[in-house]
């Protein structure tokens, strides 16, 4: 038997697991043990947070490794599995995996014959909900806006037409715009940047406020960083000119590190 200090077990993974309403998503975990062929067992465990997340064999959502899982040779090992998050991080970093190898005979507890690696990982979530509508609903039905073309800003009507509609004008309040949430879990330790964007397929037009008072626009897209800017938890969205079809404007919320994208929800 060679040396044990020369053995090694890994885990490689990205550190973020990813939570998303409306989405599954599943991030990739490699498990390499050197050398190859060794003869004891391996067992993979979560010391930390382990209910919020699953793991899978395949990128498909099948056959599910329920941990603690124990495999009687290294070499029945997968060289990967693939991790779900099913609940948002209480804080980062909150979950650990453990990978240990133990090559002890029966009955015997040598720490000269073990070796361990683990990672921490965050399960991250990102929400984006409009007025009242259920999460099971925001892609399939969506949100509705009113075309704001009312007069609550109090212009000169002539023949019932006001001389400036709203749409037209800000400064004023108005209880024709709507509201969407957004939320980033966990609320700290986290870092990269918060982005809300939108993307207009059709002829349909909308803007966003901080309030409805329509004092301060938020021009999109809009990027925050995140743990230095304050990420508000609801902004107005106010409906410019109508759509020619059903949901042909999308807004995202995506939460990026180093302009990549980890995790997004519309």
């Amino acid at each position: 038997m060679g040396a044990p200090m020369t053995w090694a077990t890994e885990i490689i993974t990205n550190r973020f697991m990813l939570f998303t309403s409306g989405q599954v998503m599943q991030t990739p975990i490699r498990l390499p043990l050197r050398p190859a062929g060794l003869p004891g067992k391996v067992r993979l465990s979560a010391s930390a947070g382990g209910s919020r997340i699953r793991l899978w064999r395949n990128a498909d959502r099948t056959g599910e490794v329920v941990l603690p899982k124990e495999w009687n040779s290294a070499t029945n090992v997968p060289s990967a599995l693939y991790v779900e998050g099913v609940a948002n991080s209480a804080a980062a970093r909150d979950i650990t995996l453990a990978l240990a190898y133990d090559e002890n005979p029966p009955n015997q507890n040598n720490p000269l014959f073990k070796c361990e690696d683990r990672v921490r990982l965050t399960v991250v979530q990102v929400d984006l909900a409009i007025g009242s509508v259920p999460d099971a609903d925001e892609e399939s039905v969506g949100g509705f806006i009113p075309v704001n073309a009312d007069n609550d800003n109090g212009s000169t009507v002539t023949d019932r037409i006001p001389a400036t509609r709203d749409f037209d004008t800000d400064g004023y309040t108005d209880d024709d715009l709507v509201s969407i949430s957004l939320s980033l879990q966990p609320s700290t330790g986290l870092s990269g940047t918060l982005r809300l964007r939108k993307v207009e397929g059709g002829r349909d037009r909308i803007k966003v406020w901080v309030s409805t008072g329509k004092a301060t626009e938020v021009p999109l897209p809009k990027t925050w960083t995140v743990g230095t800017d304050t990420i508000p938890a609801t902004l107005y969205v106010e409906g410019l000119k109508e759509g020619q079809a059903l949901r042909d404007i999308d807004l995202f919320l995506e939460h990026l590190q180093g302009g990549t994208v980890l995790c997004d929800t519309r």
